[in-house]
C-alpha cells in the first residue's frame, strides 16, 4: 500500500485564492506543457514552497519585531528600573530555522538611567522553549 502523506489543514481558501497567482507566473496561463515529468513539476513546488515559506517567515518576524503604535503603551521597559524607553536602533538578526533563514531587525535600546544595553525582545522572538 502506498505511503499517505497526511492532509495539513489551510485557512480557509487560502489555497484557491493564493494558487490563481502563483501557478500562472510559473508555468504561464495554461500550466505545464504536455510531457513534463512529474518530478519536473514537483521540483519547481519545492522551490517555491521554500521561497513562501521563507518569504511569509521574514513578514511574521517583522511583524513581531515592531512596536505595537494601537497600544499607547511604551513598546519596551528597561528590565532594571522599568523606565519605558523608545528602541529607535535595530540590530540585523540571522537565523537559521527548520524552514530556512531567517532575518529581522531586532529593537536595540540603552537605559541612561542605569547605563545598560539590551535587546529588549530576547526572550520573546523566535522563543523556542517549548
Amino acid at each position: 500500500m502506498p505511503h499517505r502523506v497526511p492532509h495539513r489543514s489551510n485557512p480557509p481558501g487560502l489555497t484557491s485564492k493564493a494558487s490563481p497567482k502563483i501557478l500562472p507566473t510559473s508555468y504561464g496561463p495554461h500550466g505545464p506543457p504536455w510531457g513534463t515529468k512529474l518530478t519536473q513539476i514537483e521540483d519547481l513546488l519545492l522551490e517555491l514552497r521554500e521561497v513562501l515559506t521563507e518569504e511569509l517567515l521574514a513578514q511574521v518576524l517583522a511583524r513581531q519585531a515592531a512596536p505595537d503604535p494601537a497600544s499607547g503603551v511604551a513598546a519596551h521597559a528597561c528590565p532594571g528600573c522599568q523606565q519605558p524607553l523608545a528602541c529607535t536602533d535595530r540590530n540585523p538578526r540571522l537565523l537559521q530555522t527548520r524552514v530556512g533563514e531567517a532575518e529581522w531587525s531586532e529593537p536595540e535600546a540603552y537605559c541612561p538611567r542605569c547605563r545598560q544595553a539590551f535587546f529588549p525582545s530576547g526572550a520573546k522572538l523566535g522563543d523556542r522553549s517549548e
